[in-house]
């Protein structure tokens, strides 16, 4: 039962879960803010959980400028690694 790697959750946990989300929103927006346009794009290509190589490809830019980007990315999101920087962007994909 647990082998799939997934956590079972109750309802009210969800629906608590549900609530901060949308009540933090409007933070996640402005976290997201100061970033370029490719910056958004390379946000949202780890939000979908792309390695750089396959970001790099599907951008038609280097590696080494996708891992450009994150620096600044984690720079001006204060986050800290792919996972909180997918988290971000998934949150804020999720509320345009």
């Amino acid at each position: 039962m647990w082998d799939s790697g997934e956590i079972w959750g109750g309802k009210a946990f969800i629906q608590q879960l549900i609530m901060q989300s949308a009540a933090t929103a409007t933070s996640y927006d402005r976290e997201l803010e100061d970033l370029s346009e490719r910056e958004l794009d390379v946000a949202q290509f780890i939000a979908k959980g792309l390695s750089n190589k396959q970001i790099a490809l599907e951008m038609n830019i280097t590696e080494r400028t996708v891992k450009a980007h994150l620096t600044s990315i984690f720079k001006k999101t204060n986050t800290k690694d792919r996972l909180a920087l997918a988290l971000l962007a998934q949150a804020r994909h999720s509320v345009l």
